[in-house]
């Protein structure tokens, strides 16, 4: 499938919705958003993954989408003050800084248009940019570290690799060259002998590992032991490759395949099987500890430690921004929404975007004043197969259709949750929260039918005024998350419902008095017409 074969339009519409969510979505969230099949969707994703277009991380057991983050080459170079050198797609040389170029050497005429292992540079010849290829060939982002010969110096890098976009729209790959040779201790840790070697590998509060080729793991140091609360038995003879995730396995085995007498060290960040087997974040910077008289490797050494916290609190940031960008965008959502828009199906559809599995309905009743409540109606039901379900036991589409009056049980527990503002989770079944309105017998086929677990409400309360609730049924198993996202949401929503209501209050003041000014005019001018003839004419004359 080729993207001429697409639909633009669509790609285009993609795009622009992952704009609005710098922090990823899902594809079930996107596919509800754009209103467009799950499937379709998913090979236009596939698509723009392989152009390099958007990118995809792992969140849990789902993949979270978003745009690739790309830079004008022209601004990177200048922008930058470590070294650059930047490839086309073919890996030849497209530009070096003013850094990199004293630093080999070299002039930048005798590089440019060479691919990297026909530089005739050293160096840059023992660069493996394979590393930064996701397998469908584009380009990923990357952090390695590396130790290289420059000018007869033994000096080490970290390399940051960034797509890049060149002003002709094709795509390329920028390498930044952050100098850390002063971070690397002057001498590696095997040419230390002995039992000094030793005493410093067991007193390292960082996990220390040699492993052979295979994953073999033939040294693991106490600190390695004690995380994952093991014997050393238990560990030595078993595959460090097996506590790594499939997904991370060939990343893993790409970075070591890159490994020789120039290059002998590599980081990569990757997910591990930790304590209980429970995922944790790792960062290892693996070694090519033993090499044969032919440069091939016999034998890796492995530091790493656990980066999970660092990683977390990042998570997190990132899901603050994306919250963020929901509620900014949802603001300005409700702020332009046409006057003839449906403003229920509006603040359905924001709920249902934060959960996609879930059942979500959005309900009005006959009086903002609690205890004036004689129904509720609902006003919007999203979950097309849900729908179906709950119309066909009700005899009628349950948009539109009426709960009757709240008895005292409903009066006594459901209000008072409502006029919190707050989420609350509903004790009791789907009879419960249909305020008895549905037979009992029918609510449990239908839950048994929908497989529904438990069920949360918020109301649209503004002071002692009830505008709404919003009701959350959720699929049997699944948890709540971000609660405090939903209320603050909510609390958006009832704003724009209010303001709602103010409009057409104000459109129905105005129509009464647009019809009062003629009459009164009317009669101003009779009055006037009748002094000018001498007449006296009462106000209540006819």
């Amino acid at each position: 499938m080729t993207q001429s074969l697409l639909d633009q339009s669509k790609i285009d519409a993609i795009k622009q919705e992952l704009k609005w969510h710098p922090g990823g979505v899902t594809i079930s969230a996107l596919s509800y958003k754009m209103m467009m099949n799950r499937n379709l969707l998913a090979k236009y994703l596939d698509l723009l993954l392989r152009s390099g277009d958007v990118s995809v991380t792992i969140a849990g057991t789902s993949k979270v989408y978003s745009l690739s983050r790309r830079v004008p080459v022209n601004q990177l170079l200048n922008f930058v003050s470590d070294s650059v050198i930047v490839l086309d797609s073919d890996l030849k040389i497209v530009s070096l800084n003013k850094n990199l170029l004293e630093r080999l050497g070299e002039k930048r005429d005798s590089l440019i248009g060479k691919k990297l292992n026909a530089s005739g540079n050293s160096f840059l010849e023992g660069l493996d940019v394979s590393r930064f290829r996701n397998n469908d060939s584009s380009f990923t982002d990357l952090v390695i570290d590396i130790t290289g010969l420059i000018n007869n110096t033994t000096c080490s890098f970290r390399i940051k690799s960034v797509p890049v976009v060149f002003d002709d729209g094709n795509k390329g790959l920028a390498l930044i060259l952050k100098d850390i040779t002063h971070q690397i201790q002057p001498r590696p840790l095997q040419e230390i002998s002995g039992a000094g070697y030793q005493g410093i590998v067991e007193d390292q509060t960082e996990f220390i590992i040699r492993f052979l080729p295979d994953g073999t793991l033939t040294f693991v140091n106490n600190s390695f032991c004690h995380y994952l609360k093991m014997d050393v038995h238990e560990i030595l003879g078993r595959s460090f490759f097996s506590r790594l995730f499939e997904e991370d396995r060939e990343q893993v085995q790409m970075s070591l395949r890159g490994l020789n007498r120039e290059n002998p060290a590599r980081s990569v960040e990757l997910r591990v099987k930790g304590p209980a087997g429970v995922p944790r974040w790792h960062r290892w910077t693996n070694f090519a500890h033993s090499l044969d008289d032919k440069g091939n490797i016999r034998e890796y050494l492995g530091v790493g430690r656990d980066i999970s916290d660092t990683c977390q609190i990042e998570k997190k940031f990132n899901l603050f921004i994306s919250d963020q960008e929901f509620l900014y965008w949802h603001a300005w959502e409700f702020a332009n929404l046409p006057a003839d828009a449906d403003i229920y199906l509006a603040i359905g559809k924001g709920i249902k975007e934060l959960i996609p599995d879930a059942i979500v309905s959005v309900n009005t009743f006959d009086s903002f004043v609690p205890a004036e409540i004689t129904y509720s109606t609902f006003r919007c039901f999203l979950g097309e197969k849900e729908r179906q379900v709950f119309s066909q036991f009700i005899g009628r589409d349950i948009v539109g259709w009426g709960l009757g009056s709240p008895n005292e049980s409903a009066r006594s527990h459901i209000l008072p949750c409502l006029m919190t503002g707050k989420l609350v989770k509903i004790p009791g079944n789907l009879h419960v929260v249909m305020m008895w309105s549905i037979p009992q017998s029918d609510c449990d086929k239908i839950e048994k039918i929908l497989n529904l677990g438990d069920t949360y409400v918020i109301g649209l309360v503004s002071r002692s005024m009830l505008f709404g609730n919003i009701v959350i049924h959720l699929k049997k198993g699944d948890v709540l998350d971000r609660p405090m996202l939903i209320e603050t949401y909510a609390s958006q929503a009832m704003l724009a419902l209010k303001c709602r209501h103010a409009e057409q209050e104000l459109m129905e003041q105005s129509k009464i008095q647009h019809y009062k000014i003629p009459l009164s005019e009317r009669e101003r001018e009779f009055n006037i017409d009748s002094e000018k003839d001498g007449g006296t004419v009462s106000k209540n004359s006819s």
